[in-house]
């Protein structure tokens, strides 16, 4: 028995934050002593969190220490609640469900077997049959018929058995204190929860309980849990989903306390990304993040049935694609849509996209700003519609030498010069390299790179020296064995670990790296930019699908299509997880246990 209005014994985990030292120079987690602690220092084993580590030691504190802001963070079986009138352990609820952070949800079924009459049960019962002493069966009252129940469970330390503990078995003494019923030798003891199946299938009498992991099981009937008798008995979902009514599911979920230091919360927001969901569903939690997964893709698949908004979008005919691949990414991630493009030449898709018509043209895709001559015809209705601009990723061409090579970078007259032949030798252009020929290599005529070549250096057909290849593979290859060589590959496409040197190009006083930074700016020259606008009168649906393209969230699938992504997070340097969302838990609230309010 334990008084919870005035002090909370659990375990404090102690984080090392090196360079994000609070004054005491340690950030405090205050761990419940239930199952989720197992669950924090697994988290914080993690090599993403290499200088944050948990010092072994049990230390007891009063739970106040992180009201008063002494401990960061406080780890409790408690959904969030923005609700004003609910309290955790003494602190208003409203005050740190902001900075909530539902890292996961256990939830235990119970199963029987297919031949038995059960269909639901309740925590009265439930209590019945747990806490008798038989050590193989038992004889409780279920459904209003004495019936006897093999039991089948993990060891009374499992993660599922402890669930149900906290749940079914807690005895409320007064408003202020509770404690347990006790377990009986009632079950018979399992290895695993496969094992629990296994047993109830082959045993008419077999009821069991085991994880939720990633649907029902098979062969076995899921009972619907109540926690009294007259209330509706709610089923398990057969989804990946966080159920706050099931009655045998609790929650994980850390506060962090509204200073929020640096390296505590760096520590939460890893716990609710994908790698911390990945750490969490090693001990069979239901996270966020695969909920999300799992309504992600429930909206392709309606999505690919024909349903969902739909907006149309004129452009170059080699924005299809790229454009299909991010509405799919879009979709999975955030909502329904239905993007219909209509591809053709630049000015026909400027015109579609100023001239009021029905369907409303929402956005317009280009691989340049639209010239003089397209603006010549259409410039009065383009200057009147003001249309928002964005960049959210771009084609560029990566000009490779044998590292051998000891030339520093290379200018537009001197790329067209070797192009032509008219510099057949590195001599003549500062290489220290012994002279010979330059070898020149690159990829057919209808390829991007060839096409940005004849955009920016001179036509291909006027390139003499360049050998073709069939891939990008052989012209990297041919370049690393060769050191005269010189090559013209997509930028997008080089493997890491490449035997090759990417150089510089621009003008000869400043040339430019092709880092997204510099493709983005104009900096660099060989690039063919993406142009993205949207109309004033768009919808929020074409809006919300504009700012997803520049997020970050889809450079990924931008680097699939051959792209350079120009988001903030590219330029930064950041790879963001493909699909991902690391924002704190917005689950809907289940009631406060009213068992723990404060003095």
């Amino acid at each position: 028995m334990r008084a919870i209005g005035q002090l909370h014994i659990g375990i404090v985990v102690v984080i090392s934050l090196c360079n994000f030292c609070r004054a005491d120079g340690v950030v405090g987690i205050i761990l419940e002593d239930f199952w989720g602690n197992k669950v924090v220092r697994k988290i914080a084993e993690s090599p993403k969190l290499a200088d944050i580590k948990t010092i072994p030691e049990r230390d007891e504190r009063d739970l106040r220490r992180f009201i008063e802001g002494n401990c960061s963070i406080v780890t409790l079986s408690t959904y969030p609640s923005a609700d004003e009138k609910k309290w955790i352990y003494g602190f208003h609820a409203d005050k740190i469900s902001q900075t909530a952070y539902m890292v996961g949800q256990a939830k235990v079924l119970v199963v029987t077997n297919m031949n038995n009459p059960l269909t639901r049960i309740d925590y009265e019962q439930l209590r019945k049959m747990l806490g008798k002493a038989d050590a193989t069966a038992t004889q409780s009252t279920l459904n209003d018929r004495t019936v006897t129940a093999n039991v089948y469970a993990e060891a009374p330390r499992s993660l599922a058995m402890s669930v149900v503990r906290f749940t079914a078995m807690r005895k409320i003494i007064d408003s202020n204190e509770w404690n347990f019923f006790p377990f009986g030798n009632v079950w018979q003891q399992c290895a695993s929860g496969e094992d629990v199946i296994e047993k109830v299938k082959a045993n008419r009498a077999g009821i069991g309980f085991v994880l939720f992991k990633d649907r029902l099981p098979t062969g076995v009937k899921v009972l619907s849990v109540s926690k009294r008798p007259d209330d509706p008995a709610i089923k398990p979902s057969d989804a990946p989903l966080i159920q706050t009514d099931y009655p045998l599911a609790q929650p994980l979920v850390l506060y962090l306390h509204p200073t929020q230091p640096v390296a505590a919360k760096r520590f939460c927001e890893f716990a609710v990304s994908p790698e911390g969901a990945a750490i969490a569903e090693q001990f069979s939690l239901i996270t966020p993040w695969r909920e999300n997964q799992y309504y992600g893709e429930k909206r392709v698949a309606e999505m690919k049935a024909g349903k969902g908004p739909r907006i149309f979008v004129p452009g170059v005919t080699g924005g299809r694609a790229v454009l299909q691949d991010v509405a799919v990414d879009f979709v999975r991630a955030k909502a329904l849509l239905q993007v219909t493009y209509q591809p053709g030449e630049s000015a026909a898709a400027v015109g579609g996209f100023v001239n009021a018509g029905s369907p409303q043209r929402e956005l317009l895709l280009l691989d340049g700003r639209p010239n003089e001559q397209t603006l010549r015809q259409y410039g009065t209705k383009w200057n009147d519609l003001q249309p928002v601009e964005s960049m959210p990723a771009a084609a560029a061409v990566a000009v490779v030498v044998n590292p051998a090579n000891k030339i520093a970078s290379l200018s537009i007259d001197q790329l067209q010069s070797i192009l032509t032949g008219k510099t057949g030798d590195w001599k003549l252009l500062g290489s220290t390299a012994r002279s010979g020929d330059i070898h020149v290599f690159g990829l057919p005529g209808d390829t991007t790179t060839s096409k940005i070549i004849s955009k920016e250096l001179l036509p291909i057909t006027q390139a003499s020296k360049l050998k073709t290849r069939k891939d990008i593979a052989e012209v990297l290859s041919a370049v690393s064995l060769d050191p005269q060589a010189i090559g013209f590959v997509d930028l997008a496409a080089i493997p890491a670990g490449q035997n090759v040197k990417i150089l510089p190009i621009g003008p000869a006083i400043k040339p430019a790296d092709p880092t997204p930074a510099n493709i983005k700016s104009g900096m660099y020259p060989l690039a063919q930019r993406m142009f993205l606008y949207v109309h004033p009168k768009a919808s929020d649906t074409a809006k919300d699908f504009a700012k997803f393209l520049t997020s970050g969230e889809c450079d990924e699938t931008f680097r699939k299509n051959g792209l350079i992504p120009l988001s903030d997070q590219a330029i930064a340097g950041i790879v963001l997880p493909s699909k991902s969302t690391t924002q704190p838990a917005t689950q809907p609230a289940a009631l406060i246990d009213k068992s723990r309010p404060p003095k």
